[in-house]
C-alpha cells in the first residue's frame, strides 16, 4: 500500500477514484439506452419517411405517364383536325369538288382523287371521302358501299350547322366492324356556300391503340385505359392487356361498382386513386380527362409490382435497425470489458507524455533551421507569384478582347435578322392589309357581271379576271405566310418547319418526310428565324433545281448545346467541288443567311454529286450568349460538318 509522508495510507483517495469511476459507468449506461431509444425512434420516422416517399416516387411516375399519354392523344386529335382543315381551305380543291358534285366530270375527279390520295398516304389515313350537302357519299378511296354509319351522319349533321371540322368518337366501322376515329370537314366555296364535306377516317389500331399499350418502363402489369361513359356504364375503348385478344366481356363496368378506377374515371373523378380493376387485382392509378373529347385515361399499374421495391426496402429497414440494436447492446458489453484496457493506457500515455517532452525541444530546434530555409523559399515564392499575376492579367486582357468581339458579332447577327424579320412583317401587313382587301374589292366588283349581261365578251373577260384575281389573291395569301410565319413566335421551329412541309407539299407538290426533337428548340427568335429561312430557301432550291418530287428534312441536337439542320434530296445533283469557287452551290440568299449563321457561331455546308443528290446541313447553338462566346471565336464547322 503506497502511504502518504505522514505515514497514513491513501484509502480516500482511492474510494473518491472508485466512487468518480462507479459514477461514470452509470452515466454510460443511461447514454447507451438514450441512443437506444433515439435508434429506434429515429428508425421508426424514418421508415415513415421513406414509405411516404416511395408511395410519391410511384404517383409521380402515373403522373408523368399519363401526362405524356394525354398530350399524345390531345396531338393526335389536333393533327387529324389540321389535316382536315387544310384540305377544306384549298380553294382548288373546293372548287373541283363543287363542279364534281354538279357535272361529275374526269378531270375534276382526278384533281380531288389525287389530293385526297396524298394526304392518305401523308397523314397515314385509312380513308377519305367527299359527300354531297344531301348527306350522301359520293367518293370514297377504298371503294366501299356508299353508306354513312350513324355517327358520321349525326357529325355531318353538326358539321353542316356549325361551318368547322369536327371529330367522331370511337366507333366500329359499318363494314368490317374495325374501330375508327373520323374528321369531318366543310368544304366552303368562295361564294360562302357550303359545297359538301370531306370526311378523313383513321383506323385506332394504326396509332390509337399502339400508343397506349406502349408503355416507357419495364412493367409487365401496367397499361393505360380509353374509357367513356356509355349509359350506365363504363365502357373501356382499347383492348384490355390482360385479357384475351377479342374477349370483350370485361369491355362494360357497371356504374354501382365504385371501386373500379375506369368507373370512377366516368363519372368525372380525377387523380391518383387506389382500387380494384376489371381483373379484380388491386391496382394504383391515374386519373385524367381527355381536353375536348367525352373520354378519359386511367393509366395504372399493379399496387404489388409498384410498390414491389419498397416492400423488399422495407425489410431491410427493418432488418437494419434491429442489426443497430444489437449492436449498441454489444458495444455496451465491449466498453465495459475494456475498461480495464483503458485504465492501462492511461498510465502508459503518463510515460508517453515525458518522451513527447524531450521529443518536443527537439523539435523546435529542428524547427528553428526550418523557419530560415522556408524565409528563403517564400523569397522565391513571391517572384513566381509575381510572374503568375503579370501573365494571369495578361490572359484576362486577351480573354476580354475576345468577348467584347463575340458579343458585337453576336449583337450585329440578332440587329440583321431582326431587321430583315422587321422588313417582312412590313411587307406582311402591306399584303394583308392593302393588297388583299384590294384583290377581294375588284373581284366583288367583277362579280356584278354575270350572265345576264348583254355583251358575252364582257362577261368572259370579266370572269378570266375573277379567276387571275382569285390566284393572285391565294398567292399574296400564300406569300404573306411565308413572309411572317406566325408559328415561329407561338410555338417554336419544329412545329413552324412542320407546316412549312406541308405548305411546300401543297403548293410545289414536293413531298418532305420531317424528323425533328422536341428539345432541338433555339432560345432566341433571331436564331429561329435565321434557321427558318435558310431551311426555306434549300427546300426551294430542291423545287428549282433538283428535279424530284420528295425531300427529307430533320431537326436534331448534336451535342448538348449545338442545333442540327438537315435538308436531303435524291434528285439530280451537281458538282459541288467545281461549282463552289464560283458561287453556284448556294445562292444569294442562303449565302447571306450562312454569314450571319457564322456571326452567331452557326454554318451552312452542302454536298453533292451528280446524280446522287444533295445534302444541305445547317447548325447552330441553342442560347447564342456568354457561353457561346467559344464558338463565337472559332467560327468555323464542328469536325462531323466539314
Amino acid at each position: 500500500m503506497v502511504r502518504g509522508p505522514g505515514g497514513a495510507p491513501h484509502d480516500s483517495a482511492d474510494s473518491a477514484s472508485h466512487s468518480w469511476e462507479a459514477a461514470s459507468w452509470r452515466w454510460l449506461y443511461v447514454a447507451i439506452v438514450l441512443v437506444l431509444i433515439t435508434l429506434l425512434i429515429g428508425g421508426a420516422f424514418f421508415y415513415q419517411a421513406e414509405e411516404t416517399s416511395a408511395r410519391r416516387k410511384v404517383h409521380d411516375n402515373l403522373n408523368i405517364v399519363s401526362s405524356l399519354k394525354v398530350e399524345q392523344i390531345v396531338q393526335w386529335r389536333r393533327e387529324l383536325l389540321g389535316n382536315a382543315e387544310d384540305l377544306a381551305s384549298q380553294p382548288h380543291l373546293v372548287a373541283a369538288v363543287e363542279r364534281w358534285l354538279q357535272r361529275q366530270n374526269a378531270a375534276d375527279l382526278a384533281t380531288i382523287t389525287t389530293s385526297l390520295s396524298i394526304l392518305k398516304g401523308r397523314a397515314r389515313l385509312n380513308d377519305a371521302m367527299i359527300i354531297d350537302t344531301e348527306g350522301s357519299l359520293r367518293l370514297n378511296l377504298l371503294g366501299h358501299a356508299n353508306i354513312l354509319d350513324g355517327t358520321d351522319y349525326e357529325t355531318l349533321v353538326q358539321v353542316m350547322r356549325d361551318r368547322r371540322p369536327t371529330l367522331t368518337g370511337l366507333h366500329p366501322h359499318i363494314e368490317d366492324a374495325r374501330p375508327h376515329v373520323d374528321v369531318v370537314a366543310p368544304l366552303i366555296s368562295q361564294q360562302g356556300k357550303v359545297a359538301g364535306a370531306v370526311i378523313l377516317e383513321t383506323e385506332a389500331d394504326t396509332y390509337l391503340y399502339p400508343m397506349l399499350a406502349s408503355w416507357p418502363t419495364a412493367a409487365s402489369t401496367a397499361e393505360t385505359l380509353l374509357v367513356r361513359r356509355f349509359e350506365d356504364a363504363a365502357e373501356i375503348l382499347n383492348p384490355p392487356r390482360h385479357l384475351p385478344a377479342g374477349d370483350a366481356s370485361s369491355m362494360l363496368i357497371p356504374l354501382a361498382r365504385t371501386d373500379v378506377p375506369a368507373v370512377q374515371a366516368a363519372l368525372g373523378r380525377e387523380g391518383i386513386v387506389e382500387g380494384i380493376d376489371y381483373r379484380g387485382e388491386r391496382v394504383v392509378s391515374v386519373l385524367r380527362a381527355i381536353p375536348d373529347s367525352h373520354w378519359f385515361l386511367v393509366t395504372k399499374i399493379d399496387t404489388a409490382e409498384a410498390y414491389a421495391d419498397w416492400n423488399a426496402h422495407s425489410r431491410l429497414l427493418l432488418l437494419l435497425t434491429a442489426t443497430l440494436a444489437l449492436s449498441t447492446l454489444g458495444g455496451l458489453l465491449w466498453v465495459r470489458r475494456r475498461a480495464n484496457d483503458f485504465r492501462e493506457l492511461s498510465r502508459a500515455e503518463a510515460r508517453l507524455r515525458h518522451h513527447k517532452a524531450d521529443l518536443e525541444r527537439a523539435i523546435a530546434e529542428r524547427t528553428r533551421q526550418l523557419q530560415h530555409r522556408n524565409a528563403q523559399l517564400d523569397a522565391e515564392v513571391v517572384d513566381r507569384r509575381l510572374a503568375e499575376s503579370r501573365l494571369q492579367a495578361a490572359n484576362e486582357r486577351l480573354t476580354n478582347l475576345a468577348a467584347e468581339r463575340a458579343a458585337h458579332l453576336r449583337e450585329l447577327a440578332g440587329e440583321l435578322t431582326q431587321a430583315e424579320q422587321q422588313e417582312r412583317d412590313r411587307l406582311y401587313e402591306l399584303l394583308h392589309d392593302d393588297v388583299q382587301p384590294l384583290l377581294v374589292a375588284v373581284r366583288l366588283g367583277l362579280s356584278g357581271v354575270n350572265d345576264t349581261t348583254d355583251n358575252p365578251t364582257c362577261v368572259k373577260v370579266a370572269a378570266a379576271a375573277r379567276e387571275q384575281i382569285s390566284q393572285a389573291l391565294t398567292t399574296t395569301r400564300t406569300l404573306s405566310r411565308e413572309l411572317s410565319p406566325p408559328l415561329i413566335r407561338e410555338r417554336g421551329l419544329g412545329p413552324a418547319l412542320e407546316s412549312l412541309c406541308r405548305l411546300m407539299a401543297s403548293y410545289y407538290n414536293l413531298s418532305v418526310d420531317f424528323a425533328y426533337d422536341p428539345d432541338a428548340e433555339p432560345a432566341d427568335v433571331a436564331t429561329r428565324l435565321l434557321c427558318f429561312n435558310a431551311v426555306r430557301e434549300l427546300l426551294l432550291n430542291v423545287v428549282k433545281h433538283a428535279g424530284t418530287e420528295s425531300a427529307e428534312l430533320s431537326l436534331q441536337l448534336d451535342g448538348p448545346d449545338i442545333l442540327r439542320i438537315s435538308v436531303v434530296d435524291r434528285g439530280q445533283g451537281f458538282d459541288a467541288a467545281a461549282a463552289q469557287p464560283t458561287g453556284a452551290a448556294i445562292g444569294s440568299g442562303l449565302s447571306s443567311i450562312e454569314r450571319r449563321l457564322g456571326m452567331i457561331g452557326g454554318g451552312l455546308n452542302i454536298e453533292s454529286r451528280p446524280d446522287e443528290g444533295t445534302t444541305a446541313v445547317i447548325w447552330a447553338p441553342l442560347c447564342p450568349g456568354p457561353e457561346r462566346d467559344s464558338l463565337l471565336g472559332e467560327l468555323s464547322a464542328p469536325d462531323s460538318y466539314r
